[in-house]
């Protein structure tokens, strides 16, 4: 039967192709089993009528796709309805070739396989492909599922099947279908609503595969000890493997984002109860396993005796499975705690009842996040020396009141170790504003949030649906032109129908055809000084006065500012500021300034903030000028509001609020988490700020009600005080980060400036980390739904991105060697992503 190492490359073919076999004639077709208490309902629904099924590589080593693709028939429009039942954007299906799939071929023209992701105890979900063999031969047919089985093998073992032999392959493929046909058959017996019991000859089945195997001295899955019927009626005790394996089960009901929640054990791991392990304590915490991979927490975390516990909560610890999407219980009865090694050193340690069995330090990079609903927190952890990733869980199990007090614990000891200070010295009103800044699902009140926002998002969706179908929304347009032993370092969107960006010492400009394209126009080369003509690559681009001229800045060279007259290509102006003051950033005066004939523009340097006005001979307007002695941080960027007023943010990660005057010092201070802010914008009105740091977003509201008054009021014309609204982290899910690699690195995010009936209306966010652009639905982020964002991914990492001015259906997407505009519609949600063709976490379970 297993002939696939004879066949060599001619099957599986070099390590370049993505395709390894595929069967082109047959149809597809979704069976869907509904389970009530008293019936059994199933629908078929065809899908394809005409489909190819592939096993395809995926860019993880071992892991490979079954990939039903539908076929298209001479003369049927590829963009339009499919016209079969399934939905307009999905003419591809996609499945990770793993055991969890139960794949069987129940008659010689058909296979049949389960969605593990879309089964829910009430609702099962499975596939059927059957073929069309007037097409295709047996002989194919048959290579086609051993080639499925080989990919399983691989998938598991993490190495290839021809490392072994014929027989123990043959042994493998016998135990799997045995245990996924007695998989479908206990699920049938459970889903019947009545009638007498049937022999259950699939697990006699699977008893028998076992039996032959353990016969033949040949391992098979499962990890565990298992006792088996022998044909005389007593039992056996047969090995099968050597590390612990959970069975394939289906997933949960979606709701929630645990799997395996049930009293007194544990789905993966011992089924001894934490009170069977006090009565026989074990020297090493129980080993755990994912699949057949030993997770690597198998060892007692080193944690000093010196050490201070500070907070310590029940729970059951949780890991994310990638083949189910969702976490699956791996310990019940741990206890999470914060403890303190050192001054402003803290650990995150998790123990049982031999003790200490995972630490790590606290840091941004944990990625950590509350879930008041679920009653959770979820972080990353990085296997120290490696780049597995693990995104992990703890379910507090004492509820609400557990899960509060160990996030004020854990933004406390946070707040220390990434500020060097002591979390207590802060006003109380400061405290409860970085506390709360951790939890995912609080919402936030805007007195002006429609109830039509749902309607709103319905309708631009339609829009953007309607789009895609008359156009393919990614215009490329090849390398870009300039200095060709440059990258591109910098994209400025102009207010009117160009853009700009920066190629070592040349600038190119981007054309806007039409609404939905972009162009090269022209490129400006060797940028250089009017004084000492040498050639530079701009550090600082900022367009001005009506997109005229572009003010630009010199490495290295913080007292000039250079003026390029665009319309003939040429620096035409530099500007000295004071030998005393040095400038790191200029920002326009207002937020749209550009657009106008203003002159002045707003300057800033780590401790200090100033107008600056051309037509002065020191261009520094004294009088609206400020400078810091004390060590507030330095200021790392600012920007200003559609009225001027400023908001500039600091490497201690705090922000401050300042009204039309810049003499005077801030009126508000929001405190910062600890990590530094490295980008901030504005909407037009002022009403929200986003405020870019490594990991995450932070949104902030600027407003709050004077109950004197009984009316809203700006923090950048008064102090907030106490009623400064809760800030609201928008940050990567940990899984999501796992599959994206395992760290995050934001480039500013921006709002896009769509106009509207009313001015500015700001809906959505775009940023960027390493090769994905990601933006954030702010309609639904100001009210605290933070989770609501969409993805999509280049080759190499993004530069910068930016919506086009005007808009928030076109992104524009600068790379190191070309620029992209995108249509947001494009973007996918993660969910989408992860059941792409290409999108399989390098998953270490």
């Amino acid at each position: 039967m297993f002939l696939l190492k004879s066949l060599g490359t001619a099957l599986w073919g070099s390590s370049g192709d993505a395709a390894l076999l595929q069967l082109e004639g047959g149809s597809l077709h979704r069976i869907t089993r509904r389970v009530s208490a008293t019936r059994t309902d199933e629908a078929t629904q065809m899908l394809f009528a005409n489909a190819a099924l592939t096993i395809r590589r995926t860019d993880v080593q071992y892991n490979c796709q079954l990939v039903s693709t539908r076929i298209f028939e001479e003369g049927e429009d590829e963009g339009g309805s499919l016209g079969s039942g399934a939905d307009d954007d999905d003419d591809e299906f996609a499945f990770l070739i793993d055991e969890a799939i139960l794949f069987i071929m129940p008659s010689e023209a058909s296979f049949h396989w389960t969605d593990p992701i879309a089964s829910t105890p009430a609702c099962s979900v499975s596939y059927e492909y059957i073929i069309d063999t007037d097409v295709t031969r047996p002989a194919m047919i048959n290579t086609f599922e051993s080639m499925v089985y080989a990919c399983m093998f691989e998938r598991r073992n993490r190495r290839s099947h021809e490392q072994v032999s014929d027989k123990e392959m043959e042994a493998y493929v016998r135990f799997i279908q045995a245990s996924a046909e007695a998989s479908i058959e206990s699920a049938a017996k459970k889903n019947a609503a009545a009638g007498a019991s049937k022999p259950n000859t699939a697990a006699k089945k699977k008893n028998a595969a076992l039996l032959a195997a353990e016969d033949d001295g040949i391992s098979v899955p499962g990890g565990l000890v298992t006792s088996v019927s022998t044909p005389d009626g007593k039992t056996k005790s047969v090995s099968s493997g050597k590390a612990p394996v959970r069975e394939p089960t289906t997933p949960t009901a979606k709701s929630s984002i645990f799997a395996g929640e049930q009293k007194g054990k544990s789905r993966l791991g011992s089924a001894k109860n934490e009170d069977d392990a006090l009565k026989t304590p074990r020297q090493f915490p129980e080993p755990m396993s994912m699949g057949t991979t030993p997770l690597p927490i198998n060892a007692p975390a080193s944690v000093p005796e010196t050490s201070e516990t500070l907070v310590q909560v029940p729970g059951d610890l949780f890991v994310y499975d990638s083949r189910f999407s969702q976490f699956s219980m791996i310990r019940e009865n741990i206890v999470v705690q914060c403890v303190r090694t050192s001054r402003f050193e803290y650990l995150l340690v998790l123990t049982d009842a031999t003790g200490p069995f995972m630490s790590q330090p606290l840091t941004s990079d944990m990625n950590g996040q509350f879930n008041a609903h679920d009653c959770c927190f979820v972080w990353l952890w990085r296997q120290e020396g490696q780049d597995d990733v693990y995104p992990w869980c703890v379910k507090f199990r004492g509820g609400a009141p557990d899960e509060s007090a160990f996030r004020n614990a854990y933004g406390a000891c946070m707040y220390e170790a990434l500020n060097r200070s002591e979390f207590q010295k802060l006003k109380e009103e400061d405290r409860g504003f970085l506390v709360n800044a951790y939890q995912e699902d609080v919402e936030m009140q805007d007195a002006e949030e429609s109830e039509d926002d749902s309607e709103d998002e319905k309708s631009d969706y339609s829009d953007s649906e309607e789009e895609e179908n008359v156009r393919q929304g990614d215009t490329d347009m090849g390398n870009a032109p300039g200095d060709k032993n440059a990258k591109i370092t910098s994209l400025t969107v102009g207010h009117k129908d160009r853009s700009y960006f920066v190629r070592g010492s040349a600038i190119g400009v981007l054309g806007h055809p039409d609404q939905d394209s972009l162009e090269y126009s022209t490129v400006i080369n060797n940028v250089q000084s009017l004084t000492d003509k040498k050639s530079f690559t701009p550090s600082r681009v900022l367009l001005h006065d009506q997109d005229q001229s572009m003010l630009l800045m010199r490495p290295n060279e913080n007292h000039i500012v250079y003026k390029m007259d665009l319309n003939v290509g040429k620096v035409v102006e530099e500007w000295k500021i004071d030998d005393v003051t040095p400038v790191t950033e200029i920002i326009p005066e207002a937020k749209n300034s550009s657009m106008t004939p203003s002159r002045t523009l707003v300057g800033i340097n780590n401790n200090s903030i100033f107008r600056i006005d051309p037509r002065l001979a020191d261009k520094l307007v004294r009088s609206e000028s400020k400078s810091y002695v004390s060590n507030v941080g330095k200021f790392q960027c600012a920007t200003t509001t559609g009225s001027g007023k400023l908001a500039v943010g600091s490497s201690k990660g705090d922000i401050r609020l300042y009204g039309d005057n810049l003499s005077m010092r801030a009126k508000t201070h929001l405190p910062g988490l600890g990590d530094p802010i490295l980008g901030i914008d504005t909407t037009e009105s002022g009403k929200w700020v986003i405020a870019t740091c490594k990991n995450y977003l932070l949104l902030v509201g600027t407003e709050a009600n004077d109950a004197a008054k009984g009316a809203a009021f700006s923090g950048f014309n008064k102090s907030l005080g106490a009623q400064k609204p809760v800030p609201k982290r928008l940050q990567l899910r940990p899984e999501h980060v796992a599959w994206m690699g395992g760290s995050v690195a934001f480039t500013p995010a921006k709002f896009n400036t769509s106009l509207g009936g009313d001015g500015f209306e700001e809906t959505s966010i775009v940023t960027s980390t390493g090769p994905f652009v990601i933006t954030w639905n702010f309609k639904k982020a100001k009210i605290g739904k933070l989770n609501d964002y969409t993805i999509k991914q280049y080759r190499s990492d993004v530069v910068a991105d930016n919506f086009k001015f005007g808009e928030d259906r076109n992104i524009i997407v600068a790379l190191p060697e070309n620029v992209h505009m995108i249509s947001k519609s494009t973007l996918q949600t993660p969910a989408k992503m992860l059941k792409s063709r290409s999108s399989i976490v390098n998953s270490p379970y």
